[in-house]
C-alpha cells in the first residue's frame, strides 16, 4: 500500500499545490475503497480556487493553534477539533462527507473466524512497541493475527532516529528508553521481529474476517486537540465483526455523532472516555482479554452484519451527496473568512 501525499496528489490531478498533510492511498484491489482518489480528486479541485482563504487539512493531523481572529486563512478538515481548543467560527468541518473516499463494498467471505483477535502494527514508535509487548504479556499475541512490521520511515524522515539506525537498532534503544518494564516480553520478542502470524498473501479484509475482534490502532492517539480517523478504523466498521481502537479521548462518540453503528450493545467502549493513552490501553487490554473469551454464535454474527450493513448505507449516502456538501461547505468556510 504505498504512501502518496495529497501535495502530489493534488499537483498531478490540477497542478497546484498548497494542500497540507499527506495520506494512505489505497489502492483499487477490491478491497472496498477504491473510490479514495475519484473523492480526493474532486474535493482538491473544489478548493484549488479558494487556497488563498482556506487551509485545507486532510487525513492528518493539524495545528489549530495556528488560527484564530488574528489568522488569514479559515482551516477546514475532516478532523474533529475540541472546540476548547479553536472555537468553530475559525474552522470548517468537511466530516461526516469526507469520508464517502471509504465507500465501496469489501469483499466478504463467509468463514467462521479462527482466531481471538487481529492487531494490526506498522509503525514503531514507543506506544506502539508496548503494544506488542503489552499483547505477549497478556497472552493475546498467541491468540491472534498480529503483525508487527517496523516501519521507521517516520523516525528518519522526522529525524527521530539517524539514517543508518536500523529498525532493530531503534527496536532496540526504544525499548531501553521506554519500555524497560517490558524485559522479559523483550527478550523474547527481539528475536522474533518484524513479526506476522498470517499469510502474507491475505488482505486486511481477510485478516479481518479470520478474526472475533479487531483491536485497532489509530494513526493518532496522543493529541487531545483533536479525532482523526484513518481507513484503520472505517475498514472495521464495513466489515462483520465485533472491533475496539485505540485512538484519541472521543473517537467513538464521534463516530456516533455522525451515525455510525459502533456496536454499543456488544461491545464495552468504556475506554473511550478516559483521558490519559496509557491509562486507555490497559483499559482496552483488559476489554480484549474478556473478549478473547467470547464464543462466536449466529446471533453475534448476524448482529455484526447488521451493523456493517448499516454503516454501509451511511457511507453510500456520504457519497451519494458529497458533492454539493463541499460545495455548501466551502461556502461556509469562504463566509466565516469574511468575518475574520
Amino acid at each position: 500500500m504505498p504512501l502518496v501525499t495529497l501535495d502530489q496528489i493534488f499537483a498531478r490531478k490540477t497542478g497546484v499545490g498548497g494542500i497540507h498533510s499527506f495520506a494512505e492511498c489505497v489502492p483499487q484491489n477490491g478491497q472496498g475503497f477504491g473510490n479514495f482518489d475519484t473523492v480526493i480528486d474532486q474535493i482538491l479541485i473544489k478548493f484549488s480556487s479558494v487556497s488563498k482563504q482556506l487551509d485545507l487539512h486532510l487525513i492528518d493531523s493539524c495545528f489549530p493553534e495556528k488560527y484564530g481572529p488574528y489568522s488569514k486563512k479559515i482551516l477546514v478538515t475532516n478532523n474533529y477539533v475540541d472546540p476548547n481548543v479553536l472555537d468553530s467560527q475559525y474552522y470548517e468541518t468537511i466530516a461526516p462527507w469526507f469520508y464517502a473516499i471509504y465507500h465501496g463494498e469489501p469483499n466478504i467471505e463467509d468463514f467462521a473466524p479462527t482466531r481471538a483477535l487481529n492487531c494490526l502494527i506498522r509503525r514503531m514508535d514507543p506506544i506502539r512497541q508496548s503494544w506488542l509487548y503489552q499483547l505477549a504479556r497478556c497472552g493475546l499475541l498467541e491468540q491472534g493475527y498480529v503483525s508487527f512490521t517496523m516501519d521507521v520511515s517516520r523516525h528518519h524522515d522526522q529525524q527521530e532516529a539517524d539514517t543508518t539506525e536500523t529498525a532493530h537498532e531503534i527496536f532496540e534503544r526504544q525499548f531501553q528508553q521506554h519500555c524497560k518494564t517490558f524485559e522479559v516480553e523483550h527478550e523474547y520478542l527481539k528475536h522474533l521481529v518484524p513479526y506476522r502470524s498470517f499469510d502474507s498473501a491475505w488482505n486486511l479484509d481477510q485478516v479481518v474476517l479470520h478474526s472475533r475482534f479487531s483491536l485497532v490502532l489509530e494513526t493518532y492517539f496522543l493529541d487531545p486537540r483533536m479525532i482523526t480517523l484513518s481507513e484503520k478504523t472505517f475498514r472495521c466498521l464495513k466489515l462483520p465483526r465485533p472491533w475496539i481502537v485505540f485512538s484519541t479521548k472521543g473517537t467513538v462518540q464521534h463516530l456516533r455523532d455522525m451515525g455510525l453503528d459502533v456496536l454499543d450493545d456488544v461491545v464495552d467502549h468504556s475506554y473511550d472516555l478516559i483521558d490519559f493513552e496509557i491509562d486507555r490501553q490497559v483499559r482496552l487490554l483488559d476489554i480484549a482479554k474478556d473478549m478473547a473469551t467470547w464464543a462466536w454464535t449466529p446471533e453475534l454474527l448476524q448482529r455484526c452484519k447488521q451493523a456493517a450493513q448499516h454503516n454501509k448505507n451511511l457511507i453510500a449516502h456520504w457519497y451519494q451527496n458529497y458533492d454539493q456538501e463541499i460545495d455548501a461547505i466551502i461556502a461556509r468556510a469562504l463566509e466565516k473568512h469574511r468575518n475574520l
